[in-house]
């Protein structure tokens, strides 16, 4: 069961969390199946699950949703929203689709050359 080795690595204690963080990312039906036939966005999402079990105090997301169609990725943006307001954990999502980013962001900085060019304070706006 690949998917509960995977699980090993958090923590017994951990293990209920991920469960749930799994059954949100929308990855539970992958618990028997072994990492390496994973698919990418199946890897992402299995990631995910297991970086939000394991409590972080931050939490950055660097293209973890690449792989995934556009109705997917959008229901786990929700999903990393919600997260980040019942956890008060910061997020640091990099993206290169602005789309993706300020639905969900608070701030907003945009990157050209490895200089900001623009900041906003509430994206939603």
């Amino acid at each position: 069961m690949g998917w509960w080795r995977v699980l090993a690595r958090v923590g017994y204690r951990a293990m209920s969390l991920a469960v749930t963080y799994a059954q949100r990312m929308r990855a539970i039906h992958l618990a028997d199946r072994w990492p390496r036939s994973l698919s990418g966005g199946e890897s992402q999402r299995v990631a995910l699950a297991r970086a939000l079990a394991s409590w972080p105090r931050l939490l950055l997301l660097d293209e973890a949703f690449s792989a995934l169609h556009q109705t997917m990725r959008q229901e786990l943006l929700c999903a990393v929203r919600n997260y980040a307001r019942e956890t008060n954990v910061p997020v640091l999502y990099v993206t290169h689709q602005r789309d993706e980013a300020e639905p969900i962001a608070d701030r907003v900085i945009v990157l050209e050359g490895g200089r900001i060019v623009r900041a906003e304070l509430d994206a939603r706006r």
